[in-house]
């Protein structure tokens, strides 16, 4: 059987990365081919309504999110860390580059190393 993984993320997000560790494998698994769809996390918060404050500028659950990636890292035998600084924005246009070019999957296999390990 073979199909599509729609794949929905922004470089800004560790949960997208932590998912993106385990998903090529599970898409191999089942005959699957992933499309990396990029979007940007805060025009869909807002979109959403959501227009709290940013989990960086609540002290409590900035540190929260950062015990639980470390949890996940862990179960999935990977290294996280929170990147000091980058333009997310721009590797998240880096995916149409390498969609023209046929490489959107190295591409996102190698931003996300990059930004969070």
């Amino acid at each position: 059987m073979s199909g599509v993984i729609d794949f929905y993320f922004d470089f800004i997000s560790p949960f997208s990365y932590l998912a993106h560790c385990r998903l090529p494998a599970i898409a191999a698994r089942h005959g699957r081919e992933i499309a990396y769809h990029v979007v940007d996390l805060a025009v869909i918060k807002v979109d959403g309504g959501n227009t709290g404050p940013t989990t960086r500028d609540m002290p409590l659950k900035y540190r929260y999110s950062g015990t639980d990636m470390q949890r996940w890292a862990a179960r999935y035998g990977v290294t996280i860390k929170r990147p000091s600084g980058y333009g997310p924005n721009r590797l998240n246009e880096g995916v149409f580059w390498a969609a023209d070019r046929g490489a959107i999957a190295e591409y996102v296999t190698a931003t996300w190393r990059l930004v969070w390990s």
